[in-house]
């Protein structure tokens, strides 16, 4: 393939990576077990270490095993919350 180097004048859009990527965790349902997975692996002293996580999601105000409408609605919303993030770059992977 052939590449020509850019022309004077012309901007290149880069997408900026930072040192260290930012890795989106869903919480997943509040009623179900993903609160407990995510706080276990958080304090697992071999979890990754050469990026950074971000949490999202709500991860208690309901009944463990209890799932409801409300429960759904939250798992949900830290799904879209997760999109947004990563589409902005705030987060490089979910």
């Amino acid at each position: 393939m052939d590449r020509k180097a850019p022309q004077k004048g012309l901007r290149q859009n880069l997408l900026t990576v930072p040192v260290r990527p930012v890795l989106g965790l869903t919480m997943g349902d509040p009623a179900g077990i993903g609160p407990e997975i995510i706080a276990a692996s958080m304090a697992d002293p071999e979890r990754p270490s050469d990026c950074d996580f971000q949490l999202i999601g709500q991860a208690g105000g309901h009944l463990p095993g209890q799932p409801t409408p409300a429960s759904a609605n939250a798992a949900m919303a830290a799904l879209e919350e997760a999109s947004h993030l990563l589409q902005s770059g705030q987060i490089q992977a979910v």
